[in-house]
């Protein structure tokens, strides 16, 4: 119809310079979570981190198998994880296109992932896959240091209530840095990745 999305913002929480809060759509009940913070690694070091699909359990508490299905191309593949959720409804999966925007001259990039189809990635009979799930990482480089903004928004579908899926996912965002602030220097990822994006370093 042409009218302007309205959308307000919540703070969450504020601990070890990790800023949280939510972005609510008045016209849908799918909340946006999204963490803020500067971490001690270069964009190379982050995104060799998050496009290892070995790392994800190092980062995402709720993941526990992850794989790359397609690779398009060095800044676009498709992306496959599953997901615990509470007892009793089953485990979550979801796969994402993931695309990635460069600007070098700001030295920065965001890779956003966007809930998807493909024939080798069908649906699992004992998981339910998600039918929204978004996600985008900012990084903006600081010299040696980089600003990263994290969003997550997710629709649990099947019987699983709304509600539960976004408690799930409102620590997320907090945990999901926390999580890679701890681990970044353990240099636990494919050093390709990192070479890829020497240039941002």
């Amino acid at each position: 119809d042409g009218k302007l999305l309205k959308s307000s913002t919540i703070f969450i929480r504020n601990d070890e310079g990790i800023y949280v809060d939510r972005i609510i759509d008045a016209h849908s009940p799918i909340v946006i979570f999204r963490g803020q913070t500067t971490l001690d690694a270069t964009i190379p070091q982050l995104m060799a981190f998050l496009f290892d699909p070995r790392t994800q359990v190092e980062w995402n508490d709720t993941a526990y198998e992850s794989q790359i299905i397609e690779k398009i191309s060095e800044t676009e593949v498709f992306f496959y994880s599953a997901m615990r959720v509470p007892w009793p409804f089953r485990d979550r999966d979801f796969l994402l296109k993931l695309e990635t925007d460069i600007n070098p001259r700001a030295r920065s990039l965001t890779v956003r992932g966007v809930e998807t189809v493909h024939p080798r990635a069908l649906p699992h009979p004992q998981r339910v896959r998600l039918p929204v799930s978004r996600v985008a990482w900012q990084l903006a480089a600081l010299g040696k240091k980089t600003r990263v903004i994290v969003t997550f928004q997710l629709d649990p579908g099947g019987i699983l209530p709304l509600w539960i899926m976004n408690k799930v996912t409102r620590g997320m965002p907090y945990k999901a840095l926390r999580n890679i602030r701890r681990v970044i220097s353990q240099q636990k990822y494919d050093p390709a990745y990192e070479r890829r994006f020497s240039k941002f370093a």
